[in-house]
């Protein structure tokens, strides 16, 4: 399966635990079960796969009930934990809309990536220019200087909150794929020679500074 977390491995974990506990049902109950969880996303041949590998797996049936138990366990605690990040969300959501922000006009910007930028910047009064915005993101490039000699080395300095740049870079990489405008800068960073994450990084500052003047002029973006 393509993640241990999915719905069907869980709903698989959850049930039989350990490969021994596979094996003891016929195949077709397995299967049956695989087929309704995953709304048949999963053929038949790839859970005779699933089935056979467990029928393969070397196992310690004297320790098997404890690691069943083990296992079922740490699923409580993932769908525990996956229901809380659900209520965050729905919050997170909720609240966004009352303040019905135009940073979600900007293509890229949605909801929740919104509210991560919102809450890390605050007030964007606190900042007189977009400059002094991309600074605090760690978005500005790491400048070296020696007697008149000025380098830019196009690393960024990182300093500021890490949320706030993972952010922006999710987004970044989003608006570059839905805005002419954006993707026009993105593509030009790329021929001058800039590798993917430079080149994001560059889309990132400048989104930023974008994010700056909807802020301060309470106006909806264009998409160009």
């Amino acid at each position: 399966m393509k993640s241990v977390y999915g719905k069907t491995s869980i709903a698989l974990l959850k049930e039989y635990s350990v490969p021994s506990n596979v094996t003891a049902k016929s195949f077709k109950d397995i299967y049956e079960m695989i087929k309704r969880v995953s709304r048949s996303q999963i053929t038949k041949s790839q859970a005779e796969e699933i089935y056979k590998h467990a029928g393969n797996t070397l196992t310690v049936p004297e320790i098997d009930s404890v690691v069943s138990i083990e296992i079922k366990g740490l699923i409580s605690e993932i769908e525990l934990y996956n229901e809380q990040i659900l209520a965050i969300v729905t919050m997170m959501e909720q609240t966004m809309k009352k303040m019905d922000s135009k940073i979600t006009t900007i293509p890229g910007i949605a909801t929740i990536t919104g509210a991560i930028i919102l809450s890390e910047i605050g007030d964007i009064n606190k900042f007189s220019s977009a400059k002094k915005l991309v600074a605090f993101a760690g978005l500005d490039p790491i400048t070296t200087q020696s007697g008149k000699f000025e380098n830019k080395s196009g690393h960024i300095s990182k300093r500021g909150s890490p949320q706030l740049r993972h952010a922006l870079f999710m987004s970044a990489n989003v608006v570059r794929q839905n805005d002419e405008n954006f993707r026009k800068y993105y593509d030009d960073k790329i021929k001058r020679g800039k590798h993917h994450y430079s080149a994001l990084n560059a889309t990132a500052a400048k989104l930023l500074r974008v994010v700056y003047w909807v802020l301060k002029n309470d106006k909806e973006y264009k998409v160009q």
